[in-house]
């Protein structure tokens, strides 16, 4: 086991040690269902296109999310090909199904900060920002909570998330796509 991963077990060790317990046990895997497939971002996403006053924001938000989805999914969770901690450290007990894919980087952490990347650039309501970042906070520690990413691939994630969703805001900004746009918005 290399320096690293070393320091990400202590940490998921200790969270495991001292956090669990019935009640986060409920919550944490709740969210992380919600977070599933990136399926709460996808159906924020789809609202947000769906309403006419949002689609803009829909548009940059698909971007997002399909970036993020390529970036994650399809290059590095294959290239890295890091095994989950769970796999790992023996007699670690998973309270929800066992993920497939590789650890590194989470894909819950990333496409929940794509999301809020691109909330925070372009949504004016303070309530809608706040939502979303503790959402994608909860989102990112639920996956350390229930012991199947390491703490790197979460920090990792939120990068990427964030780099997805500015990149997303570059393409809307720099209009790269002007008949995908209906409008700038204000």
């Amino acid at each position: 086991m290399n320096f690293l991963t070393s320091i990400d077990i202590s940490i998921l060790n200790f969270i495991r040690e001292n956090l669990t317990n019935h009640f986060l046990d409920m919550i944490m895997t709740t969210i992380t269902k919600l977070g599933d497939g990136g399926n709460i971002w996808i159906i924020l996403t789809i609202f947000f296109l769906v309403k006419k006053e949002y689609r803009s924001l829909g548009k940059i938000l698909l971007i997002a999310i399909i970036t993020n989805a390529i970036v994650v999914n399809l290059i590095l969770k294959p290239l890295v090909g890091r095994i989950r901690p769970f796999d790992l450290v023996s007699g670690i007990r998973i309270i929800i199904n066992k993920p497939r894919d590789f650890s590194f980087p989470s894909g819950h952490t990333s496409i929940s900060f794509a999301f809020l990347t691109v909330i925070l650039f372009f949504v004016r309501s303070k309530k809608f920002k706040i939502f979303s970042a503790i959402l994608a906070i909860l989102m990112a520690f639920s996956r350390l909570y229930l012991y199947v990413h390491y703490p790197s691939d979460v920090i990792a994630g939120a990068i990427i998330g964030y780099l997805c969703g500015l990149f997303a805001k570059k393409v809307y900004e720099k209009n790269l796509f002007k008949s995908f746009f209906d409008k700038k918005i204000e």
